[in-house]
């Protein structure tokens, strides 16, 4: 049998092929030549005649003639004709499940719904019904628009070993279309499996698979989608969106490169290539990309955004600033530009300003509280409001701030009060991030360093070297240091070679075993 999805529409013969093929025990093999060369031309009328004249030469005790005669005689809407013979073969052939559901088919095309449904019904008990009635039980139910029991027959053909890409096709579109994904990703991949090298089933198993989470087993199907068609563009726009997902940026970037090479116009595929670029640290090609998306989306918040950072991240706050203003010009109740421009103007040390659009943020209640919380605290104690900041800095532990954040807000207690307060501070801050153990005991050596505490700066490197043996995942870590070593220029002789150990290992520069006795000292 030709399979479904090859198939055109082509009247009559395409549904009665495959009919034929459900219920006749060999499939189209038990078809008399003439007449399956008959369909095969899609020669209806002919091969009606020629099964008329096989079932007058050997009547109604042969199971193949009656049952292939009634099921063109259907396919011609000619019921009544094809009830007739069904009932006359079953005289011969009591309780035969491929004549009974003949009959079932028949009874749909009249419309005697009722009648199909209760015979349906009680066959569903009959141990005799094979995988693959099992399976035209369910396009009968499906036929009817009863759903769950053609789910139903669907899932037992298919556990019963039907080997019929269209089945298991059939279900995950039922499942899919309920948003039952991890299912219909289960059936999916049956069929696409079966498929072998059909794109379109491949594309749905795909897209079921992302749907449902399972983003390793969606990149795998869309790659498999792309090898038949290469120039499917939803399907590179979601092979980069799943390499995102998996944090493979790389193979994010080639995907959205390829998509943005075939849909030059699309917005999204720009964005997402600069979504990509960032978190490879390319800053410059980033920005391009976000410029791409901004000229096609035009004043788009979430680009304009992304333009921001791609900004900030080369470098450039002033480009960075004007690309946030405008963002808030097109979206001024939008959080992350309010928040991106906080954050620029506390960059630029402009602290009154920063702190008067943080403030706003913070009131707004953003999603990001802790972030927005701790960015103000740092502005607060830059402007001198020392008893706020540490309220606030208190508040943003309890949401989760990022360490970096704490890092930052210790910087300035360093700059302003000295070693010992920021120390102090620091052995008090609270993160969930795996990497702040390693990150606050350098700091606090910094701090412990600069303000004389020599017992404390070598307790303090002690805990460092602990902290990274404890976690040695943690290193090399993506962190900015750049302030903190400009800080570290005021330490002395051996304090300045020990913090310079200390952030060789965190940067993946240098073996913590390498350098552990020398940074205990």
């Amino acid at each position: 049998m030709r399979d479904e999805f090859d198939l055109e529409e082509d009247g009559q013969t395409t549904p009665a092929l495959m009919t034929l093929e459900a219920l006749l025990g060999q499939g189209l093999d038990a078809l008399p030549r003439d007449v399956r060369r008959a369909l095969e031309r899609d020669h209806y009328p002919e091969a009606l005649k020629l099964a008329n004249a096989h079932y007058a030469e050997k009547g109604a005790e042969d199971l193949n003639a009656a049952l292939i005669y009634a099921i063109l005689l259907v396919g011609r809407q000619l019921c009544e004709e094809a009830l007739g013979v069904l009932r006359r073969a079953l005289t011969h052939h009591a309780q035969n499940v491929s004549l009974q559901l003949s009959q079932v088919e028949a009874l749909i095309v009249k419309g005697e719904f009722e009648a199909a449904n209760a015979l349906l019904d009680a066959l569903g008990s009959v141990s005799t019904a094979e995988p693959r009635h099992r399976a035209f039980m369910g396009d009968m139910y499906l036929d009817m628009g009863a759903e769950d029991q053609a789910m139903d027959c669907y899932r037992q053909a298919v556990e019963q070993g039907v080997q019929a890409v269209d089945v298991s096709f059939r279900l995950g579109h039922l499942l899919f279309d309920r948003e039952e994904f991890n299912e219909a990703a289960h059936y999916f991949g049956i069929a696409a499996r079966l498929a072998g090298d059909n794109a379109m089933v491949w594309e749905m198993a795909a897209t079921a698979y992302f749907e449902a989470g399972r983003v390793e087993d969606a990149a795998y199907a869309f790659k498999r989608v792309l090898q038949e068609d290469p120039e499917n563009t939803s399907a590179w726009l979601y092979l980069g969106l799943c390499h995102q997902v998996l944090e493979d940026f790389e193979d994010a970037v080639d995907a959205f490169e390829e998509y943005v090479s075939l849909e030059t116009e699309s917005a999204v595929g720009w964005s997402q290539l600069g979504q990509s670029y960032l978190m490879l640290g390319r800053s410059e090609a980033a920005l391009r990309a976000f410029e791409e998306a901004v000229n096609r989306a035009g004043d788009d918040v979430s680009m304009l955004n992304g333009a921001t950072m791609a900004a900030y991240q080369s470098g450039d706050a002033e480009v960075a600033e004007r690309w946030a203003r405008r963002a808030l010009e097109v979206g001024p109740e939008n959080m992350e530009a309010q928040y991106n421009l906080g954050v620029l103007l506390l960059e630029r040390r402009r602290v009154e300003e920063a702190r008067l659009v943080l403030e706003q943020l913070v009131d707004q209640g953003p999603e990001d509280r802790g972030s927005a919380l701790g960015a103000l605290a740092v502005a607060e104690v830059i402007d001198g409001q020392r008893s706020a900041a540490f309220e606030h800095i208190a508040e943003a532990q309890r949401h989760k701030v990022d360490a970096e954040w704490l890092g930052a807000f210790a910087e300035e207690i360093l700059k302003i009060e000295g070693g010992e307060p920021a120390r102090v501070f620091l052995e008090g801050a609270l993160s969930e991030d795996e990497r702040w153990p390693a990150v606050r005991a350098m700091l606090s050596y910094v701090c412990a360093a600069l303000a004389g505490e020599s017992e404390i700066a070598g307790e303090q490197a002690a805990a460092f070297v602990d902290a990274v043996m404890a976690s040695p995942g943690v290193v090399p870590m993506m962190w900015d240091f750049e302030s903190w070593e400009a800080v570290a220029m005021r330490l002395k002789g051996a304090s300045k070679q020990v913090f310079s150990k200390m952030l060789s290992v965190l940067e993946g520069r240098r073996e913590i075993a390498a350098v552990a006795d020398k940074i205990r000292g």
